[in-house]
């Protein structure tokens, strides 16, 4: 039976998918209590005497997304790690002018180092294996070489083929955005950090608009953890569009029944000074789609058709579970 659990960390994001055999970890962050390694070892599976994670999947490289991975590289350098593939968005910080990339983790550098020693691997085998999706790669291409669920289907929709730190866009921008599907799950959307920008000039013009059912998706992880960067450039422009901000069209292609978010505190929150998300700009457009497209009413302001806090969600028709 397929488990897929969200764990509760705060400001991050941190997902396993799990099967007989097969181990999917989807995003890694450690909390103030607990490192992401303490928080997903226990569902790791054996494989010829270690620990054993068959796909890391890290949407982009912030420390919320790749906290802790240090362990991870301790325990791999140390032989009771085997990580079978890894997948990563093809985005060096090192090498980027970009100010936001000035600084990074030291999380960071070892995974950047775990990725380059990976690449230079000429007939890498499980256990050292390393991809870097593009749009429209599927799971025959991007689990190459690991023997996964006969139902697990993937499909990439960003960042698309050219796009790295040599362009115009940001790390944020150039998350790996990816659904996720098996039985009875009715698809999954991985938004990781994505941006209004990059779904405005790549995603929805080059990809969904001819092919509009490729992001529906039942649960859709909101775009950084409920931040305005979604729906535009900035907060202002955003709570105050009119009729509707940027990107608010995304949400049409995904259809969403559920939305996902894991954040510090729940949506939704009416402080239009918060710094760190989730935001009131991007509630109100998640509320109003939903009210326009799920019979939610204007007044329910606690809970928006599945909208969570980060303590995870759990739900009765797919085999969700909630973390801890």
């Amino acid at each position: 039976m397929k488990e897929l659990i969200h764990f509760k960390v705060g400001k991050g994001n941190c997902c396993v998918v799990k099967d007989d055999d097969f181990v999917m970890v989807i995003d890694i962050t450690s909390t103030e209590e607990k490192e992401s390694y303490e928080i997903v070892s226990p569902h790791f599976r054996e494989k010829d005497g270690k620990d054993c994670i068959d796909v890391l999947v890290v949407t982009h490289n912030d420390k919320d997304h790749c906290g802790g991975f240090t362990t991870f590289k301790e325990k791999m350098d140390s032989g009771e790690l085997i990580i079978g593939k890894i997948i990563h968005q093809d985005y060096d910080r090192t090498k980027s002018n970009k100010p936001c990339d000035s600084e990074y983790s030291e999380d960071y550098k070892k995974f950047q180092e775990e990725v380059d020693r990976r690449e230079a691997l000429t007939d890498a085998e499980f256990g050292d294996l390393v991809y870097a999706p593009k749009n429209g790669d599927v799971e025959e291409v991007i689990l190459e070489g690991v023997d996964y669920p006969d139902d697990l289907n993937l499909l990439q929709l960003s960042p698309f083929e050219g796009d790295d730190e040599t362009t115009d866009y940001d790390v944020n921008d150039l998350s790996l955005v990816f659904r996720l599907d098996f039985e009875n799950l009715n698809g999954m959307l991985f938004c990781g950090d994505s941006s209004s920008k990059y779904w405005q000039d790549k995603v929805i013009p080059e990809y969904l608009q001819d092919n509009s059912e490729f992001a529906e998706s039942a649960h859709c992880v909101v775009s950084h953890h409920g931040s305005y960067s979604f729906f535009g450039k900035d907060r202002e422009t955003v709570r105050d569009a009119d009729p509707e901000p940027d990107n608010y069209e995304a949400l049409d292609y995904i259809e969403p029944e559920e939305l996902i978010i894991s954040a510090e505190m729940e949506f939704p929150t009416r402080d239009k000074k918060r710094d760190n998300p989730p935001h009131y700009a991007a509630y109100k457009w998640y509320h109003k789609w939903f009210m326009d497209n799920r019979c939610v009413s204007e007044s329910d302001q606690h809970r928006i058709a599945g909208i969570t806090p980060a303590t995870g969600i759990s739900s009765i028709s797919t085999k969700i579970t909630r973390g801890v």
